[in-house]
């Protein structure tokens, strides 16, 4: 949404390998300005720590959201979201929605067989 600033707390490097659709890279943090009813999501690659939050709610107020889990939270839960075979059909039907979702986005959702393991590693370059 228009409305809307992302902002990847990330090293430089990490926000080249890859990066959530619109995101800017930090650097832009010290000359970003809100307007009234701008929003600004800031994410980094796990959940932001305790200082590094409170200095943007101090800054931006009501207008700052902390992405939840970080940019692996992202992945995990958008990008690649992973249902089981055997799912009942109420968590098969919440997986649905987050896998049109991750389709959206460019995402790949994930049917695992019973005892399979949903560790592999995942790479989404910057869109």
């Amino acid at each position: 949404q228009p409305r809307i600033h992302l902002l990847d707390l990330r090293s430089a490097e990490r926000y080249a390998q890859e990066r959530l659709p619109g995101a800017r890279q930090s650097a832009s943090l010290a000359e970003l300005k809100l307007a009234p009813d701008e929003i600004l999501v800031v994410y980094a690659a796990q959940q932001l720590d305790a200082a590094q939050s409170h200095a943007l709610q101090q800054r931006f107020g009501g207008q700052y959201r902390q992405l939840r889990g970080g940019a692996q939270a992202w992945s995990n839960e958008v990008l690649f979201p992973v249902i089981r075979s055997d799912a009942t059909p109420s968590q098969r039907s919440a997986f649905a929605a987050r896998a049109k979702l991750s389709r959206y986005f460019g995402g790949s959702p994930r049917v695992l067989q019973p005892g399979a393991s949903s560790a592999h590693q995942r790479s989404r370059r910057g869109c």
